[in-house]
């Protein structure tokens, strides 16, 4: 057994401000933690050109409002929607290796790269949902959204040629990025 991914939670409060109305704060976070070993193959060479191996990991943050609208209660059945602002960030590190055959198989050139990311991003939320009372006082959400972004990434590599007289090289790339994306489906308690 392996962890390999720990995938998205949030953790939410709501506050009613009438029967049909209410203001939700939300906090949201996500982990994950990647090996890659893989061989690249060339058409053109008609071989395996390279073996790559990697670590990386990756911590993400969102903290989000949104001012929630509910409909009548049809039975036990409540649909709602919700929207407001949220903002987004994550953090990204990682360290590889990638040998060469191209050149010659018993060859010991190694590259060794290390690199680096970070993202933030503010923009608006909008959620469709429908809670689902079990009890009075108790209900299972299943709601589904889309979000606008404006985000800020910042990528860096480091790349260090071993038994070569090649110099290190560092890449650096900054972006802006307006991005609409679906949201994952969230299923909740109340």
């Amino acid at each position: 057994f392996t962890l390999g991914e720990f995938e998205g939670s949030l953790l939410s409060y709501t506050k009613k401000i009438s029967e049909s109305s209410a203001i939700r704060f939300g906090l949201g976070g996500d982990i994950s933690y990647d090996e890659t070993d893989r061989e690249n193959y060339d058409d053109d060479l008609d071989q395996i050109d390279r073996l790559v191996m990697g670590k990386s990991n990756r911590v993400s943050l969102e903290i989000m409002t949104q001012w929630m609208r509910y409909s009548q209660r049809i039975e036990n059945v409540r649909p709602y929607y919700g929207f407001g602002p949220i903002v987004t960030g994550y953090i990204q590190s990682g360290k590889g290796t990638e040998k060469k055959y191209f050149y010659n198989p018993d060859s010991t050139d190694m590259i060794l790269s290390s690199m680096s990311n970070y993202s933030l991003g503010f923009g608006a939320i909008s959620t469709l949902g429908v809670e689902w009372f079990v009890r009075n006082n108790i209900s299972l959400i299943a709601e589904y959204g889309i979000s606008v972004l404006f985000t800020y990434t910042k990528y860096e590599t480091l790349r260090k040629y071993e038994e070569t007289n090649d110099k290190n090289r560092k890449y650096i790339n900054k972006s802006k990025d307006i991005d609409i994306s679906p949201r994952t489906i969230n299923f909740g308690l109340a």
